[in-house]
Protein backbone atom coordinates (compact mmCIF):
# COMPACT_ATOMS: atom_id res chain seq x y z
CA UNK A 1 0.00 0.00 0.00
CA UNK A 2 1.65 3.33 -0.96
CA UNK A 3 2.25 5.67 1.67
CA UNK A 4 -0.28 8.95 1.87
CA UNK A 5 1.05 12.10 1.45
CA UNK A 6 1.21 15.24 4.14
CA UNK A 7 -1.28 16.62 2.52
CA UNK A 8 -3.67 13.45 2.45
CA UNK A 9 -3.28 12.92 6.00
CA UNK A 10 -3.57 16.66 6.44
CA UNK A 11 -6.99 16.04 5.06
CA UNK A 12 -8.22 13.53 6.51
CA UNK A 13 -6.95 14.76 10.20
CA UNK A 14 -9.00 18.21 9.66
CA UNK A 15 -12.09 16.38 8.34
CA UNK A 16 -12.45 13.83 11.34
CA UNK A 17 -11.10 16.17 14.23
CA UNK A 18 -11.38 19.56 13.21
CA UNK A 19 -14.79 20.52 10.99
CA UNK A 20 -16.52 23.44 11.83
CA UNK A 21 -15.38 26.80 13.45
CA UNK A 22 -16.03 25.70 16.61
CA UNK A 23 -12.96 22.79 16.41
CA UNK A 24 -10.48 25.32 14.50
CA UNK A 25 -6.38 24.75 15.09
CA UNK A 26 -3.77 27.13 15.31
CA UNK A 27 -0.89 26.86 12.77
CA UNK A 28 1.53 26.18 15.21
CA UNK A 29 -0.49 23.14 16.82
CA UNK A 30 -0.60 21.72 13.15
CA UNK A 31 2.86 22.77 12.22
CA UNK A 32 4.20 20.62 15.36
CA UNK A 33 1.36 17.55 14.40
CA UNK A 34 3.08 17.33 10.91
CA UNK A 35 6.73 18.48 12.02
CA UNK A 36 6.42 21.40 9.40
CA UNK A 37 7.60 25.34 9.40
CA UNK A 38 4.62 27.42 9.60
CA UNK A 39 5.00 28.79 6.50
CA UNK A 40 5.43 25.32 4.30
CA UNK A 41 2.11 24.31 6.39
CA UNK A 42 0.49 27.44 5.20
CA UNK A 43 1.47 27.17 1.44
CA UNK A 44 0.28 23.41 1.73
CA UNK A 45 -2.83 24.76 3.26
CA UNK A 46 -2.98 27.48 0.08
CA UNK A 47 -2.59 24.51 -2.33
CA UNK A 48 -5.21 22.85 -1.19
CA UNK A 49 -7.52 25.74 -1.37
CA UNK A 50 -6.62 26.51 -5.00
CA UNK A 51 -7.24 22.99 -5.77
CA UNK A 52 -11.21 23.22 -3.92
CA UNK A 53 -10.13 21.83 -0.45
CA UNK A 54 -12.64 24.06 1.36
CA UNK A 55 -10.13 24.37 4.36
CA UNK A 56 -11.10 27.70 6.15
CA UNK A 57 -9.83 29.61 8.62
CA UNK A 58 -9.75 33.09 11.04
CA UNK A 59 -8.15 34.53 13.43
CA UNK A 60 -8.79 31.13 16.06
CA UNK A 61 -7.35 28.84 13.44
CA UNK A 62 -7.94 26.62 10.43
CA UNK A 63 -10.77 24.41 10.10
CA UNK A 64 -12.68 22.05 7.67
CA UNK A 65 -15.98 23.87 6.04
CA UNK A 66 -18.95 22.06 7.83
CA UNK A 67 -21.39 24.39 5.02
CA UNK A 68 -21.04 26.85 2.85
CA UNK A 69 -21.22 29.68 5.73
CA UNK A 70 -18.28 28.57 6.81
CA UNK A 71 -16.75 28.78 3.05
CA UNK A 72 -18.01 32.41 2.82
CA UNK A 73 -16.84 33.90 5.95
CA UNK A 74 -13.26 32.62 5.34
CA UNK A 75 -13.64 34.01 1.69
CA UNK A 76 -14.50 37.72 3.54
CA UNK A 77 -11.56 37.30 5.91
CA UNK A 78 -9.16 36.25 3.22
CA UNK A 79 -10.49 39.29 1.06
CA UNK A 80 -10.13 41.60 4.38
CA UNK A 81 -6.36 40.32 4.91
CA UNK A 82 -5.97 41.10 0.92
CA UNK A 83 -7.24 44.75 1.15
CA UNK A 84 -5.50 45.11 4.19
CA UNK A 85 -1.96 44.13 2.62
CA UNK A 86 -2.96 46.51 -0.24
CA UNK A 87 -3.31 49.35 2.46
CA UNK A 88 -0.22 48.69 3.39
CA UNK A 89 1.48 48.46 -0.12
CA UNK A 90 0.29 51.75 -1.48
CA UNK A 91 1.43 53.22 2.03
CA UNK A 92 4.63 52.35 1.51
CA UNK A 93 4.71 53.66 -2.10
CA UNK A 94 3.46 57.05 -1.07
CA UNK A 95 6.50 56.67 1.43
CA UNK A 96 8.83 56.06 -1.32
CA UNK A 97 7.82 58.86 -3.36
CA UNK A 98 7.99 61.39 0.12
CA UNK A 99 11.26 60.06 0.75
CA UNK A 100 12.42 60.48 -3.24
CA UNK A 101 11.02 63.93 -3.48
CA UNK A 102 12.60 64.57 0.34
CA UNK A 103 15.83 63.78 -0.20
CA UNK A 104 17.31 66.44 -1.90
CA UNK A 105 16.29 68.80 0.85
CA UNK A 106 17.37 66.34 3.29
CA UNK A 107 20.61 66.31 1.52
CA UNK A 108 21.30 69.86 1.56
CA UNK A 109 20.81 69.59 5.21
CA UNK A 110 22.74 67.04 5.96
CA UNK A 111 25.44 69.16 4.01
CA UNK A 112 25.23 72.18 6.04
CA UNK A 113 25.23 70.06 8.94
CA UNK A 114 28.68 68.98 7.80
CA UNK A 115 29.76 72.41 7.33
CA UNK A 116 29.35 73.57 10.49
Amino acid sequence: MAKKSTSDRFLTFMKKHHTGSEKAIKTDELADIYKLEPRTLQSMIHRLRLDGYPICGDQNGYFYASGPDDIKHTAKWLMNMGLQVQNTACAMLMAAEIDKNAAPALNEVRRVIVTL
